[in-house]
């Protein structure tokens, strides 16, 4: 896969979803986290439609990301697979994933109980 030329735009960060960030969360290689960084913005306004595609390789991302074509680029692999895991959705508890309901279940005794 071949890198596209697209303009970055500043420095993405995804802090609700990816707090300790790319290169930490152990999700994505170092040269992925760097690709996220450099072009997310871009990325995400491209995708939104924030941008317009102003290149051959923009208007292929848009494309990509409306699912008209497929992945071709390093970068259009990273972004998708940068969107499949955001949108995994994340449960975190100090305590584990639910609360126990830990009542006893009377309902075999309610006819019982009606007598007192």
């Amino acid at each position: 896969m071949e890198l596209m030329t697209i303009e970055s735009s500043g420095v993405f960060y995804d802090n609700d979803r990816f707090p300790i960030g790319f290169r930490r969360c152990g999700e994505f290689t170092i040269a992925e986290a760097e690709l996220l960084h450099n072009y997310g913005n871009s990325l995400i306004a491209l995708e939104s439609g924030e941008r317009s595609p102003m290149t051959k390789d923009e208007k292929h991302f848009v494309a990509v990301c409306k699912g008209e074509k497929e992945v071709t680029t390093e970068l259009e692999r990273v972004w998708k697979k940068y969107r499949t895991i955001a949108a995994r959705s994340r449960l975190v508890s100090a305590f584990g994933a639910s609360k126990i309901d830990r009542s006893p279940d009377l309902s075999e005794y309610a006819e019982d109980m009606d007598d007192i």
